[in-house]
């Protein structure tokens, strides 16, 4: 982790789980009807998941992008019109993020791609079901590589860049940044810390998540 030379293992893994307890929240605020999965964590997640009533999947392939491909080829196959791709660690993620998101795609018939502010990676993704060949290039450039394979198979596209969306917390100049823009970053996370001083349960989370 970038973060080990600001944040201890413990702190590390507070914050994990509440970005996750975030982009969750922020998923379960949108009105279209939504499918969340998880894919992959450890007993922690799969106890935060619980708690919110959200299906936790083992990882599905061999590596992030083969993983992501078998979870978009899951949810088609029970007819969603769309699989959509959001990291777990986007701290300034909104409901209307997604929202919007959504309607990039035009009622659901274009690919949407996101761009890492901070690189040239990919914070989001949405696939309309008839562009269920699409495979993620997740890594070094990958949003060029996805505009390269909507441009090779001549599938509209459509860009989106909410500040939500485009920021994903990676280092400590984001770590920081997290500190100064978001006033109970600080506060939420040294609650997150002191839940984990004891193995994590639905218990100790539901004075957490009510809180």
């Amino acid at each position: 982790s970038r973060l080990i030379n600001v944040l201890s293992e413990r702190q590390r893994q507070a914050l994990s789980l509440m970005l996750l307890n975030r982009v969750i929240n922020c998923a379960k605020g949108v009105k279209d009807s939504i499918h969340l999965w998880i894919i992959g964590g450890d007993a922690t997640v799969e106890a935060l998941c619980a708690k919110h009533g959200v299906v936790c999947l083992n990882e599905l392939g061999d590596d992030l992008n083969s993983t992501l491909y078998k979870g978009f080829q899951k949810a088609f196959e029970i007819n969603a019109d769309v699989a959509m791709y959001i990291p777990a660690d986007l701290p300034m993620l909104e409901t209307q993020d997604l929202t919007d998101l959504i309607n990039a795609s035009e009622g659901l018939s274009r690919l949407v791609l996101c761009q890492a502010e901070s690189d040239g990676g990919t914070n989001a993704l949405l696939v309309p079901k008839d562009m269920m060949a699409f495979m993620p290039q997740l890594g070094d450039n990958s949003f060029l590589k996805h505009i390269q394979i909507a441009q090779v198979n001549s599938w509209r596209f459509s860009f989106f860049n909410a500040p939500g969306m485009t920021f994903d917390l990676d280092t400590p100049r984001d770590f920081d940044r997290c500190r100064q823009e978001l006033p109970l970053f600080m506060r939420d996370l040294d609650q997150w810390t002191k839940v984990l001083k004891d193995s994590l349960s639905l218990s100790t989370l539901d004075a957490l998540l009510s809180g």
